[in-house]
């Protein structure tokens, strides 16, 4: 069969067809002698579209090739060795076995000559070995619009299945005759076969179908029921209106053998029993009477119930299992044996966004970050390679194109006995986690470093300091304890960052609350500012507001704030401190008309461990002042937040509930 083409085709005479439709819209028909679809010539469209919308088992040959068209009524023919390579190949190719025997027909009917042939015998190979089969099939030429054949038409029956039951048939009549000339002691041990026979068989007789014998495995289907002599719907009433009762007559009717499998059958074990779903395997064989007329039906019976009911059991805990699989927030899957996937769960499609009725299975590699995919691959297949599973991390790709870390476990799923039966994975989503990790060893290394540097600065003061104790310098003294103090300062800040964060992790940062004025507060903070004489702190708004709340957390926010203004607005020589009262609660503001924050980086400040960069420098720090600063306010119930535009400033604000 051709390749298939990379998109299929949309023509209107391929519409519909089922699977065979499907399979002649998706081959690539340019690599073949009829080209692209599109090109074909309008009495090979109409053909096509006959077949297509004909239930009826149609084959169709075109050109001096003799490439093949066939629809799903006569895709039972190939089997499972034809189907569906032959699709598309010369008909040489597909029945090779047998050309030698078509092929003279075939060119006969291209000449023009239409042939018609009933139960014609063919030995084909079409399941892998060599079977006799027999056909009714009509072979007429298509002529194009000019008169000129250009292909071949066959409607053909497989009537295989009739012959071989007319044969049995016939054998049975002969076999009848026989016994209706032995003597009465044959036609006795006759009926001791049956009765001694390893499968359940009756016999029912006449147009009311009474029962003629019954062995005693037949007998077991019904306990204790009264068989013998009876009509069947007198014997089991509960099958009248029932489709085995069309089945039978159908049967005695037409004189056709009929061969059911788990056929559902209702029907109770005793003559007052509960009604039960009951299935059998049946092969209803018509009985011929004198002059070839049936008289009664040789039944041949196996109960299926147990198999039936066991498989859907089976096939019930299969989807109950999916069904869990579809309830837990994890991507889920499970695999074959040999690593296939069989099921995906719905996470799966609602993370990659992926169309589940179009997906498939074997895609899943293209979900995978290119840079993991063989690493995945080696994974998987080790695990496979044992029995008790193993784990391993990817990134997978989610339906907005963001690849997330996963891990993705697999682990085997084995029966009662310990066999392995097949591989369930997951995969549940780490990415927070190792972002969160990497910035706790990216927090280790800025605090180490930042820890380094007062702590350095201090040893350095204090070896000086040593070494002059005998003769204190009066111009190096003040200067060296001066430094030695900003350092201890330093590391005094930095510790009690790191204390704060821990209490806040631990729940543990306790607020000792009274009604303070706000405006008096911010006077008393940020001496050091003052002291330092670069800035001025002005102060603008109602000064009376007073508020519930921990002053000295406040304070501590406040302080954060203008730090923040000093360091990373160093030109910026007015400070502005706002109080307002809006509503119910009072908004606290440090201005100052500074360079401004991108937007960018406006939605990140009050992250743990997220330091801005001001004109490509980093400024030193661990990153927590303003975390600690929103987990202060919050816990007042109030707001906290930054106003700022590129070139105009940044206005950093919290608001706290008014006193009552």
């Amino acid at each position: 069969m051709p390749q298939a083409s990379p998109q299929p085709i949309d023509l209107p005479f391929l519409q519909g067809g089922g699977e065979c439709g499907e399979i002649i819209r998706e081959t690539d028909w340019s690599k073949t002698p009829l080209g692209t679809p599109e090109s074909w010539e309008p009495a090979l469209k109409i053909a096509l579209g006959v077949l297509l919308s004909s239930p009826f088992p149609m084959h169709i040959t075109w050109g001096a090739e003799f490439i093949q068209f066939y629809n799903d009524g006569y895709r039972p023919i190939l089997g499972s060795n034809k189907h569906p390579q032959a699709m598309g190949i010369p008909i040489w190719e597909s029945f090779s076995e047998i050309w030698d025997t078509i092929g003279p027909i075939f060119h006969g009917v291209m000449e023009g000559q239409a042939v018609r042939f009933k139960d014609f015998k063919f030995i084909l190979n079409r399941n892998g070995y060599s079977e006799e089969c027999y056909f009714n099939f009509t072979c007429s030429p298509v002529k194009d619009e000019t008169g000129n054949i250009r292909g071949i038409v066959t409607n053909v029956i497989e009537t295989t299945d009739k012959v071989r039951a007319f044969i049995d048939n016939k054998r049975a009549k002969l076999e009848l005759e026989v016994v209706q000339a032995e003597t009465a002691s044959q036609r006795d041990r006759f009926a001791q076969f049956f009765m001694q026979a390893p499968a359940a068989i009756c016999i029912l007789t006449g147009p009311d179908y009474r029962y003629e014998l019954v062995n005693p495995l037949y007998q077991q289907f019904f306990p204790g029921r009264d068989l013998l002599g009876k009509p069947l719907t007198e014997a089991i009433p509960e099958l009248v209106g029932q489709p085995l009762m069309g089945i039978i007559e159908n049967v005695y009717r037409t004189g056709e053998l009929y061969e059911g499998r788990e056929l559902y059958v209702p029907m109770a074990r005793k003559a007052d029993g509960i009604i039960e779903e009951r299935y059998f395997n049946f092969i209803y064989q018509p009985r011929p009477g004198p002059g070839g007329k049936v008289d009664g039906i040789f039944v041949f019976a196996i109960e299926m119930t147990d198999t039936v009911l066991a498989r859907r059991k089976i096939e019930a805990s299969a989807n109950l299992f999916r069904m869990q699989l579809n309830a837990i927030p994890n991507i889920a899957w499970t695999n074959k044996l040999d690593g296939e996937v069989d099921f995906y769960n719905q996470q799966w499609y609602n993370y990659t966004g992926l169309d589940e009725k179009q997906f498939n299975g074997r895609e899943w590699g293209s979900i995978i970050y290119p840079d993991d995919l063989d690493y995945c691959l080696d994974s998987f297949q080790c695990i496979l390679k044992g029995t008790t599973g193993g784990e391993y991390e990817i990134r997978e790709r989610r339906a907005d194109g963001e690849y997330r870390w996963h891990l993705v476990r697999i682990l085997p799923i084995k029966n009662e006995q310990g066999a392995l039966q097949s591989w369930i994975g997951t995969a549940t989503d780490i990415h927070d986690l190792k972002m969160l990790a990497a910035q706790k060893d990216d927090f280790i290394c800025i605090a180490s470093h930042e820890l380094k540097t007062p702590v350095t600065s201090l040893k350095s003061s204090l070896q000086l300091l040593d070494r002059m104790k005998e003769q204190p310098s009066p111009v190096m003294l003040p200067k060296l304890i001066a430094q030695a103090n900003r350092s201890v300062e330093k590391i005094g800040s930095l510790i009690e960052e790191l204390l704060d964060a821990s209490k806040l992790n631990q729940n543990q940062l306790n607020m000792v609350k009274k009604t303070f004025k706000v405006s008096e507060m911010l006077k008393s903070c940020c001496n050091h500012v003052r002291a330092a004489a670069k800035h001025e702190l002005i102060f603008q708004g109602d000064l009376e507001l007073t508020v519930f709340a921990d002053e000295h957390r406040i304070d501590q926010v406040v302080v954060n704030f203008v730090n923040n203004a000093v360091k990373y607005a160093p030109e910026s020589k007015n400070i502005y401190l706002m109080v307002k009262k809006m509503g119910r609660y009072v908004k606290v503001s440090v201005k100052d008309n500074g360079p401004g924050i991108s937007p960018d980086k406006i939605p990140h400040l009050f992250n743990k461990y997220y330091r801005a960069e001001y004109t490509g420098a980093q400024y030193s720090g661990l990153g927590l002042g303003l975390y600690i600063s929103a987990e202060i306010i919050h816990r007042h119930d109030g707001e906290i937040g930054v106003d700022s535009k590129l070139g105009k400033g940044s206005t950093f604000w919290f608001t706290l509930p008014l006193s009552s």
